[in-house]
């Protein structure tokens, strides 16, 4: 384990962590910046796979890397990453319980409910209970994460051979 691959997860994570408190203590939790603040915070993990693996290669190694170390090392930071992003996630939800509830109560997931075909046959009513009981913490983390692991795996491999040095 690289305590440089640590210490990047970590500050990546506390930007993301304080971006993410930013608008939720806003009461920005359902706007679309909420949902671009995601979109951003996923994509902002590349740079810092990127800085990782040239930081390691450059100090650690001598400039030299193989594509395996390279791969390691971005799969390390991503790792740290994913997993005190889903802690935050799982406090996150199991705090805002209530607001979800509010907000499946409330008039804007009711146009929506309105646009929805299934929503009228069930009736708005049951589809409003059956989005609150299936409100998980767990699920609701795990499906943040799913899309930082889809973008920051790819990203370890890339980088991995693009950045890979031999001593020749």
């Amino acid at each position: 384990m690289s305590k440089k691959a640590l210490l990047l997860a970590v500050i990546y994570s506390a930007l993301v962590i304080a971006l993410k408190l930013f608008i939720w203590q806003g009461g920005h939790t359902f706007d679309m910046a909420y949902r671009w603040a995601h979109s951003f915070s996923v994509l902002a993990i590349v740079p810092f796979i990127i800085f990782g693996i040239k930081w390691i290669r450059d100090t650690d190694r001598g400039g030299f890397v193989g594509g395996k170390q390279a791969g390691r090392i971005g799969l390390q930071i991503a790792m740290f990453s994913i997993i005190f992003l889903f802690i935050y996630n799982y406090i996150e939800f199991k705090n805002s319980m209530e607001l979800y509830k509010a907000y499946y109560h409330g008039p804007e997931f009711f146009s929506v409910l309105e646009k929805d075909p299934q929503a009228k046959k069930i009736g708005y009513d049951k589809a409003i209970e059956m989005m609150i009981s299936e409100l998980s913490p767990f699920k609701a983390s795990t499906m943040k994460m799913f899309s930082l692991v889809v973008i920051s795996f790819p990203c370890a491999f890339l980088c991995a051979v693009f950045m890979k040095k031999s001593q020749a």
